[in-house]
């Protein structure tokens, strides 16, 4: 690596702490692509990521606490709050509500009794006129809260129970996916606002020429492994630049961030991590 390549890198690594212990993967995308153009929307790209630190967690699930109780105005004497999790196997959801259930704690009448961590199972939680907020840690299309979400109304219209209300929470969401929120027709809310990492900031010509940089760079990944197949430009085509760290890579990221091999199904080194 020259002098240039390496301030290149040394800089972005000054202004994103969370990529120094990932240098070497850092590295390997770097070469992994063959012109500077393709470099340069890889730079763009990690300069505008965020990355949640454990330190910003604490920040948002407080804000989240104050949003439920202040603007929403719930109580802990009707509220229970969801993990959008189908129980089988462990999620985002399940791991940000545990510490979000933290921030109710100085609030006489909350209790782990106002926080469930699945949707399956808790018959007992369900009553008239109670509040129920369905928790995910991100909103990337807006597809699988929508679908947990009409599930979840079409069993509480079902049953004997009366005036309730479903309200939506996340940590992150996409902003392209408020026109699909907004179709539900349920309160919504999400702490953290991402749009696109290319569509959303580029147009005309370099909109168009800065997808198929991407798009070109894409080739080199296999296009399934383990019998998923690569979503092109995050599953949805997100472009999302969103990850908590230490925690599994939405699968809505640019897959050249986190998908584990090549073409030739030789591993990668990957800045993200994902485990699916």
């Amino acid at each position: 690596m020259d002098a240039g390549d390496f301030k290149v890198l040394f800089d972005v690594c000054k202004g994103c702490r969370w990529l120094v212990s990932e240098y070497d993967a850092l590295i390997r995308l770097w070469n992994d692509c063959h012109d500077a153009d393709s470099r340069s929307l890889i730079i763009e790209l990690i300069k505008d990521f965020r990355m949640v630190t454990s330190f910003d967690m604490v920040d948002a699930t407080k804000s989240i606490s104050t949003h439920v109780q202040q603007k929403w105005a719930l109580s802990a004497k009707n509220t229970i709050f969801f993990a959008v999790s189908d129980d089988y196997e462990v999620d985002g959801s399940q791991a940000f509500l545990q510490q979000l259930k933290s921030d109710f704690s100085p609030v006489d009448g909350w209790s782990e009794k106002n926080f469930r961590n699945s949707l399956v199972g808790y018959d007992d939680a369900f009553g008239n006129e109670k509040n129920y907020v369905l928790f995910d840690d991100f909103f990337g299309t807006g597809k699988t809260i929508e679908r947990k979400a009409k599930k979840f109304l079409e069993y509480v219209k079902s049953s004997q129970y009366k005036n309730n209300k479903v309200y939506l929470l996340a940590i992150a969401g996409m902003t392209a996916a408020k026109s699909r929120l907004d179709e539900i027709g349920l309160e919504y809310h999400s702490e953290i606002w991402l749009s696109r990492g290319i569509s959303d900031r580029y147009i005309g010509k370099d909109l168009y020429l800065k997808r198929k940089l991407m798009k070109d760079l894409e080739k080199r990944l296999s296009s399934i492994y383990k019998g998923q197949f690569m979503p092109s430009m995050g599953y949805g085509s997100s472009e999302s630049l969103f990850s908590i760290h230490n925690y599994n890579c939405p699968n809505n990221v640019f897959p050249i961030f986190w998908w584990p091999v090549y073409k030739d199904y030789k591993p990668r080194k990957t800045i993200l991590k994902r485990l699916r």
